[in-house]
């Protein structure tokens, strides 16, 4: 090798580095200067903080809709930190997240992909998004990341005991970070078909049983040490006696459709499928698109923009794998590129406003705590924010949570409004109407403040049951 070429790897990773360190200096600016507290962090960190401070057991003593790996995880936040900030968490995202693009680095230099450190900015920049708020779908990118990288490293021994338990092993860890996670299984199959043609229904049905057999061991604990069987299904599969007057979702086909927003996701697949279509493969190319639609799925629920990252590892990685064209990828980094420019342009244009925004938050936050004692138990309506950022304990953990309820659900449940003071937060002051749905109770009105997020006035009331 002469001293252009050493000179020239020199230069690609320097260049990379700096990107990489460029991206983290931005996003360390946006964590600490103008991020607030998402919706999601005000539910998943209030539930993981009562876990944790106060030895809740779940799905006994607290009802969540999710499985429990990512509360798990951000307790280590709180064993860190006396009383950690919404900072501390999403600075352990952007750590989360580097160590699955490091992950995914390494996996393209197994699968020898050109330009790999050019794709390995793209990824990182694609989930960016899941630093800035309580996501579980963070885990499910890394541990999707860490189980292509395992299926890639020990391709020599597929089909042993070892990667097949290691493969159901990770799959239980992604599906015990959030259910939905448990589509990774239909990537785990294209891989296997892909890969092993002849006994790769073998393989799965193998792993499949490995899984559930995980799963039972899990579950059985969970019951031995207090948990309720039928509340733990219920919660999973996200049904709760509480939703007494409708269900929770949209439940519409049509979602499919209108989650071809999400450009970040869709591209990489269909330009995959014109690939391996333009190759004359169009078995494989039908097989993709069955299971395209089939990873779609949770969209049928919410329409919701981190609902893309389910099989995004997989299909990034597929669609490279599958080669590109020279000039389509060139337009695509440019794509890319003009994008970001425009991102970090709105981002600097707008900083200001992002600091007095979170400014107003915090002085929110503090303002409801000085209405609230402490020891006060509260049903939030409409801000599930405010449960972490005031600090504030749910009214009744194992029915309530820290759910977002409405009027409706609030009317057929009073019976677990339990006897003495509570304190309700609304966005909005109780009409006559209203107050006639609350009859057995007697509702006083304590306290109101500017709520910025929602650019109107909330209402809180104290109320005893009659």
């Amino acid at each position: 090798m002469n001293l252009d070429a050493i000179l020239n790897i020199i230069n690609k990773k320097v260049v990379f580095l700096g990107l990489i360190l460029f991206l983290i200096i931005i996003y360390l600016i946006k964590i600490f200067y103008t991020a607030t507290i998402g919706v999601d962090a005000g539910y998943f960190l209030s539930i993981t903080r009562d876990w944790v401070l106060d030895n809740k057991m779940p799905y006994s003593d607290i009802s969540t809709a999710y499985t429990p790996l990512g509360y798990f995880i951000y307790s280590f936040v709180f064993m860190l930190f006396n009383d950690p900030k919404i900072e501390h968490f999403y600075i352990f995202n952007l750590l989360l997240n580097l160590l699955a693009t490091l992950i995914i680095f390494k996996t393209f230099i197994i699968l020898e992909v050109k330009n790999f450190r050019i794709f390995t900015i793209i990824f990182f920049l694609s989930i960016s998004p899941l630093i800035f708020d309580i996501k579980l779908e963070i885990f499910i990118i890394f541990l999707n990341a860490f189980l292509l990288f395992y299926m890639s490293k020990y391709e020599n021994i597929i089909g042993s005991f070892k990667y097949l338990v290691s493969v159901a092993l990770i799959l239980f860890l992604i599906f015990f970070s959030k259910q939905y996670g448990l589509i990774s299984m239909l990537y785990v199959f294209l891989y296997l078909y892909v890969k092993n043609a002849n006994n790769w229904l073998k393989y799965l049905s193998i792993i499949s049983l490995l899984f559930l057999t995980i799963l039972s061991i899990v579950v059985t604990f969970f019951v031995i040490y207090g948990a309720e069987y039928k509340f733990i299904l219920s919660n999973i599969i996200g049904k709760s006696e509480l939703h007494c007057t409708k269900s929770y979702g949209q439940f519409s086909f049509m979602n499919f459709f209108f989650s071809l927003k999400y450009y970040k996701y869709f591209p990489l697949f269909f330009l995959t499928l014109l690939i391996v279509i333009k190759n004359r493969n169009y078995h494989l190319a039908l097989l993709a698109l069955v299971i395209l639609i089939i990873g779609l799925f949770p969209f049928y629920f919410q329409l919701y923009p981190h609902y893309i990252f389910y099989g995004f590892v997989f299909v990034f990685i597929f669609s490279i794998l599958q080669g590109y064209n020279e000039k389509i990828f060139n337009l695509g980094i440019l794509y890319i590129m003009c994008v970001n420019v425009y991102s970090l342009f709105i981002f600097f244009n707008t900083l200001k406003i992002g600091i007095r925004n979170k400014e107003n938050l915090i002085a929110m936050y503090k303002q409801v705590n000085s209405i609230i004692p402490k020891e006060g138990n509260t049903l939030v309506i409409g801000s599930q924010d405010i449960y972490f950022g005031s600090q504030l304990s749910s009214l009744n953990p194992k029915y309530f949570g820290y759910n977002f309820y409405d009027l409706d659900i609030i009317k057929c449940n009073l019976n677990y409004l339990e006897t003495g003071d509570y304190f309700l937060i609304n966005p909005y002051k109780l009409n006559s109407e209203e107050k006639v749905i609350f009859s057995c109770s007697n509702f006083t009105l304590i306290g109101e403040f500017f709520n910025p997020k929602v650019k109107t006035k909330n209402y809180i009331y104290k109320f005893t049951k009659i």
